[in-house]
């Protein structure tokens, strides 16, 4: 089986709910690998030529793959092993993961731990808490018989606007069955077509 970069970088973003909205690249055995995209970093090598079995990567080697420039996230991949092509399975598949995946424009690691603090914080404990109390006591009176919340409840509509934001701050727990609907998906997907000149 020959996995080509593209898809390897389709592998790594999967993890992340699909994202693609920074630079990225792999650095394996210290040269960088990568598709080319306007303004941005340019690689010696076309992607769609760059098969993963040519590295011939053993068991405990690592090689990187470098999401968002900005924020510099580095993510380490280590091989556990080489196994042999099995033609009854789909490929690519995850097996296994862990963690959470911080979201997007965050800051990098330091901003990452600043925005957990500050979520964790008593404070902004109890401000969700609060928040969410207020939109269910709403929903609740309107259900017993009550006026129906609108945009003109400006204290229902500000505690809605808090929890959308609390979410959209939230980090993206990882769930393989997620990620591998997510390669499912992709692999239906007509192949990317930029390449490095």
């Amino acid at each position: 089986m020959t996995r080509r970069l593209p898809s390897c970088t389709t592998c790594c973003r999967s993890r992340w709910a699909g994202r693609d909205l920074h630079l990225h690249q792999f650095r394996i055995h210290g040269k960088a690998y990568g598709i080319y995209r306007d303004g941005g970093i340019s690689f010696a090598d076309n992607p769609h030529q760059v098969i993963l079995a040519d590295f011939k990567l053993r068991k405990a080697e690592r090689f990187v793959y470098e999401y968002d420039m900005g924020d510099f996230w580095q993510h380490d991949f280590r091989i556990e092993a080489v196994l042999s092509f099995d033609p009854r399975k789909r490929y690519p598949v995850c097996t296994d993961g862990a963690g959470d995946c911080p979201p997007e424009d965050c800051g990098g690691l330091r901003g990452f731990m600043d925005l957990m603090a500050e979520r964790d914080s008593g404070l902004a404990l109890l401000e969700a808490l609060g928040d969410q109390a207020l939109v269910a006591q709403r929903l609740l009176d309107w259900y017993d018989g009550g006026p129906r919340p609108t945009y003109d409840d400006t204290e229902f509509m500000a505690a809605l606007d808090r929890m959308h934001d609390w979410l959209d701050d939230a980090p993206i727990t990882f769930n393989r069955r997620a990620v591998n609907a997510t390669l499912r998906k992709k692999r239906k997907e007509p192949r990317c077509t930029s390449a490095s000149n």
